[in-house]
């Protein structure tokens, strides 16, 4: 069929109306029905593409069928259906790779990377050399508690895909959170940035000129790009920033964000001038940064899910700064700056970042309360217990390690875990197994299911006494919510910015005597705080107020500190 060979070939709009005119001559032909649906799923008309994907498969139970059926309905996010196609097409072409990538897909969406890894791994076993399917793979290993597989995974891929980017994404992050060597983390960070300028390149990007004035003390117009403009970590320390910004610097928003909540909605209210951008090419997303006469590109998310840094490499704005969202250089060229402060970044870093620093004092970061965090409430009575909510990759061995030294302190103390997969059987058993691989008494290792909501994961902290952080990636919104609900965090400082993080936060909120700077130290807190059973109940009547008059909640002095490293950022560009 002629409308076959013009979707292989990138034709849909010629395919379209080919394939309409004979389905309405034979409109029980499935096949057409498919080719159809995929048509307009490459024309972005994806509520139509559904229809005539099912009819496709009421038509004929057909594998090809539910692949198309199963694509369509990922495209309109309706991930159980999806799943359910992609299960029923594996039954029919059990042999068919495509299907089993798109099942494993549906199911990361569903949050359930174990069983997402087993489809992952048939559809490699069906197709080794796919570099999509490798990648993912490698997400539902982490995602299950696997890391060191996912990282070996991860680094054999570059190896044989070097320029795949995205893949060099997932490496990049990664070692962050596995404990990957400073010198080795940066190496990936950079040749991520290589490959991402080179690509830009290659699309065409190359010197602009830009319509923006080089005024130095004129109001700025400041670009915010990011995927997590919801309820995210990431959404906690943009809101008090863009709710206390002055005139002298009007923030406009570029939202890659795939679904918008209350949040959203919340932020909408400080950032006036908005664009979803959820569609748009790096290339035409940083022409629309151009055209909105945008001063200042501000990247806030680095290499996490969803990141759009990539644009950035298209020159959005002649200043471009990371920011808030990454824990680490972007390795980026046409990124000039990076925030962070003093403590998370001491002088003398520089060679582990491609950025120039930005160091906003006291803290990079400034944490507004979700509004649905409930009232502090008194401490129940009974043997001390110690928590952590942080995301169980960062649960690494050191991590369990140093945490069972602090239970091995405190007689009949006992420690919850709260985190993403640990209400998956599979992945709560792989969790106590490291936790007895580290010398922690399963016995005093209690696991919560996932909250149904904001208020309800805020009210488990009515458990825990004392949170422990983890290492060498810190807790971020964790530990700020730890300290909003009354609770203390022992952290222990590291020599990286992932691991310095609790330190500037902690600082910030006036907590500096639960930063300590060996594990000997760490232990010697824990146990500190643990005896003193008058502080803890003190620290749940007064800790919120102490942290919500601090630096670390002061909005208004943040916008102005962000206000004068991005000013300094601007006059540098101004004098070229």
């Amino acid at each position: 069929m002629r409308a076959a060979m013009q979707l292989k070939s990138g034709q849909a709009a010629q395919a379209e109306p080919a394939l309409r005119r004979h389905l309405r001559s034979a409109p029980a032909d499935a096949d057409a029905n498919r080719l159809l649906a995929l048509a307009l799923v490459q024309l972005g008309k994806d509520a139509q593409a559904e229809f005539f994907a099912l009819r496709a498969t009421e038509l004929k139970a057909d594998p090809a069928n539910y692949d198309i059926l199963g694509a369509c309905l990922m495209v309109l996010q309706k991930f159980g259906e999806a799943e359910r196609a992609f299960a029923r097409g594996t039954e029919l072409g059990p042999l068919i790779p495509s299907l089993h990538y798109g099942h494993g897909a549906a199911l990361m969406q569903l949050e359930d990377p174990e069983r997402a890894s087993a489809s992952f791994l048939r559809s490699l076993e069906l197709q080794p050399e796919n570099p999509e399917t490798v990648g993912f793979y490698a997400s539902s290993l982490q995602n299950s508690y696997r890391v060191p597989q996912s990282l070996e995974v991860l680094r054999r891929g570059v190896l044989r895909w070097p320029e795949h980017t995205r893949m060099r994404h997932q490496l990049a992050q990664l070692c962050n959170y596995a404990g990957v060597e400073a010198s080795e983390t940066f190496e990936h960070h950079r040749v991520l940035g290589q490959l991402l300028d080179r690509e830009a390149r290659q699309a065409g990007a190359g010197p602009v000129r830009f319509g923006v004035s080089p005024e130095p003390d004129r109001a700025l117009r400041i670009g915010v790009i990011s995927p997590d403009f919801r309820e995210h970590s990431v959404a906690r320390f943009v809101e008090p920033l863009v709710a206390s910004s002055a005139p002298s610097m009007c923030f406009v928003g570029f939202s890659a964000t795939p679904k918008e909540d209350a949040t959203t909605a919340r932020l909408r209210t400080h950032i006036r001038e908005w664009h979803d951008v959820r569609k748009l090419s790096d290339a035409k997303l940083a022409l629309l940064c151009r055209q909105e006469r945008i001063d200042i590109a501000v990247d806030l998310t680095g290499h996490t899910i969803g990141s759009r840094v990539s644009a950035l490499a298209h020159q959005a704005a002649p200043v471009q700064v990371s920011a808030i969202g990454y824990p680490n250089t972007t390795g980026l060229p046409q990124i000039g700056w990076r925030v962070g402060d003093l403590l998370s970044d001491p002088p003398g870093e520089a060679r582990r970042a491609t950025e120039l620093m930005l160091r906003i004092e006291p803290c990079f970061l400034c944490f507004r309360a979700p509004p649905e965090a409930p009232a502090v409430r008194p401490r129940q009575p009974g043997p001390i217990r110690f928590g952590s909510f942080n995301a169980i990759k960062k649960l690494t061995p050191a991590t369990l390690e140093l945490w069972a030294r602090v239970l091995a302190a405190i007689p009949e103390s006992t420690l919850t875990l709260k985190g993403y997969g640990l209400d998956t059987p599979a992945i709560r058993e792989r969790v106590m197994e490291a936790c007895r691989a580290a010398g922690l008494e399963p016995r005093r290792v209690k696991v919560l299911a996932s909250a149904p909501s904001i208020a309800a994961h805020l009210e488990a902290y009515d458990g825990i006494d004392i949170a422990l952080d983890t290492l060498p990636y810190h807790g971020t919104t964790t530990t700020c919510e730890s300290m909003w609900m009354g609770v203390p965090v022992v952290t222990l400082a590291g020599d990286v910015h992932a691991s310095r993080v609790g330190v500037s936060l902690l600082t910030a909120s006036g907590q500096s005597a639960w930063i300590a700077r060996s594990p000997e130290e760490f232990v010697a807190i824990a146990r500190g705080l643990a005896g003193d059973e008058a502080g803890l109940a003190a620290n749940r009547e007064s800790l919120r107020e102490r942290m919500r008059a601090s630096p670390l909640c002061d909005g208004p002095a943040y916008a102005r500190a962000f206000e004068i490293v991005m000013r300094h950022a601007w006059r540098a560009w101004c004098q070229g």
